[in-house]
């Protein structure tokens, strides 16, 4: 008579129960999981993203995301759903696929970390706006009050700078976006900071470059031509200005230029993979941002399709 050890009769009872069910097991998971990070920005750009990947046809699906304080939203039934993690911690994902007419059950656990230490760039969490006085300013920094990882890396914006402090001395809204290294977890936060005697406002000027240093110069709704573009291009053109209408920066999906005209020398030849042959070679879309000032943007380039 053949002996089973006390776990080999778990299993085994475990197993029948389920196949009595019409319950089929998987322990392999197979389904996608990206964004694992808690934010402060409660709305969609900050839900974790599930995305079914199994090969084998499936008629109905439903997720428990095992994230039990989320009430009612801790179940979905589309097959690619988002969900909002109320808590850190280690997450039992299960994913019930009804393929064939039988359930079958597919888990994964998965890891929602803790975005960097909160900050503000103000005098205290409330304050978004201050004034400095003509020449004089301010020394921003997100962890002046203690905090700070060696493991954070910083994206300021308007210039891109990446040092932990920012020196701010002109009317803008300064934001700084901090990325934890390990985890890729980032926070963000913002201050407007105002001269007490700012210099008088300019109307925003448009800039539309195209073509052989082609460009046209819009300002007070008229349009006059401007050489001071740098495409050399026979197709599509992309560019993109801030809520002012200020232009920020321009590209044919192989080469981006700031708005003076420098390119960006960080990137390397043929990096972006556009075509100058190409009919829409590039799109520029801002990356969604909940604190109000948008600091990093997407680049999406097509090559030369034929057919």
């Amino acid at each position: 008579m053949m002996k089973f050890s006390s776990i080999q009769r778990f299993f085994l009872i475990f197993s029948v129960i389920v196949g009595s069910l019409g319950i089929s097991q998987n322990s392999y998971a197979q389904f996608k999981v990206s964004k694992t990070c808690l934010s402060e920005c409660r709305d969609s750009t900050a839900a974790t993203m599930f995305r079914d990947t199994i090969r084998t046809p499936a008629t109905a699906w439903l997720w428990n995301f095992g994230d039990p304080a989320s009430g009612d939203e801790n179940t979905s039934k589309l097959k690619n759903p988002a969900h909002l993690y109320t808590t850190p911690g280690v997450k039992t994902v299960t994913l019930t696929r009804t393929e064939g007419g039988v359930p079958q059950v597919y888990t994964q656990t998965i890891t929602i970390n803790n975005p960097p230490q909160p900050f503000f760039l103000g005098n205290s969490p409330s304050q978004q706006d201050t004034t400095i006085c003509k020449g004089d300013f301010l020394t921003l920094d997100p962890y002046r009050r203690g905090g700070a990882d060696p493991k954070y890396k910083y994206i300021w914006y308007p210039k891109g700078d990446t040092t932990q402090t920012l020196r701010a001395d002109t009317t803008s809204c300064y934001s700084v976006q901090v990325t934890d290294t390990t985890t890729g977890c980032s926070a963000q936060n913002r201050i407007n900071v105002k001269l007490c005697v700012p210099p008088p406002p300019k109307p925003p000027e448009n800039y539309w470059y195209f073509g052989n240093n082609a460009g046209i110069k819009f300002s007070n709704g008229s349009a006059s031509a401007d050489d001071k573009g740098k495409l050399n291009t026979t197709e599509g053109v992309s560019s993109i200005a801030d809520v002012n209408g200020n232009l920020l920066f321009y590209t044919d999906g192989r080469k981006i230029y700031f708005k003076d005209g420098r390119e960006m020398s960080a990137l390397k030849p043929d990096t972006l993979k556009g075509s100058s042959f190409s009919t829409q070679s590039a799109v520029i879309v801002p990356q969604p941002s909940c604190q109000g000032c948008q600091s990093i943007y997407y680049v999406f380039t097509t090559t030369d399709i034929n057919g």
